[in-house]
C-alpha cells in the first residue's frame, strides 16, 4: 500500500474481504503497517473486546462478593474500585482495560492482592486531610482569614 498520510487509497479487508476507500494515517501498530480491516470490522472487533472486558472484570468482582468490602456498598458494581493493601506490591494498576490487555491469571494475582472499594471508602482512604482538624484550628476561627 503505497501513498502518503492523508491520501485516499482502496483497502482490502481481511475479515469481510470488502474493498473500501480509506484515507491513510499514522499507524499505530508496532510495524507501522496499516490496519487489515475495514471500519465495520473494526468496530465490531472493539465490540466484542469491550463486552469481554466487561464479562471479565464482573467476574472478578462478583467473586469478592460484589461488594464494598469495608463498608457493604452495592448499588453499582461497575463502579467499584480496586484498592491495593502494599502499594509497594503493585505490579500494574487493575481496570478494566488491563482485564482483556494482561494475562487473565495475571490480573486475577494482582486482584489477590487488593481491596475492592467504592469510590467513597477508597477517596477517603486516601484523603490525607483531616477536615475536622482543619475546621476546628485556631488560625482559621471566623473572622481571623478576612
Amino acid at each position: 500500500m503505497c501513498g502518503q498520510v492523508g491520501d485516499i487509497v482502496e483497502k482490502h479487508c481481511k475479515e469481510c474481504n470488502t474493498i473500501t476507500e480509506h484515507r491513510l494515517e499514522k499507524s499505530k501498530r508496532k510495524d507501522g503497517n496499516p490496519y487489515p480491516r475495514c471500519q465495520v470490522c473494526t468496530k465490531k472487533g472493539n465490540d466484542v473486546k469491550y463486552a469481554k472486558s466487561v464479562y471479565f472484570h464482573m467476574l472478578l468482582i462478583e467473586e469478592r462478593g460484589g461488594c464494598c468490602e469495608w463498608c457493604g456498598w452495592d448499588k453499582n458494581p461497575a463502579i467499584l474500585q480496586w484498592h491495593h493493601r502494599v502499594p509497594e506490591e503493585k505490579e500494574f494498576e487493575v481496570s478494566r482495560k488491563k482485564v482483556t490487555e494482561k494475562n487473565f491469571g495475571k490480573v486475577k494475582t494482582e486482584t489477590d492482592k487488593c481491596d475492592l472499594l467504592c469510590p467513597h471508602c477508597h477517596l477517603e482512604h486516601h484523603s490525607s486531610i483531616d477536615y475536622h482538624k482543619t475546621l476546628n484550628d485556631s488560625r482559621f476561627k471566623k473572622g481571623t482569614l478576612y
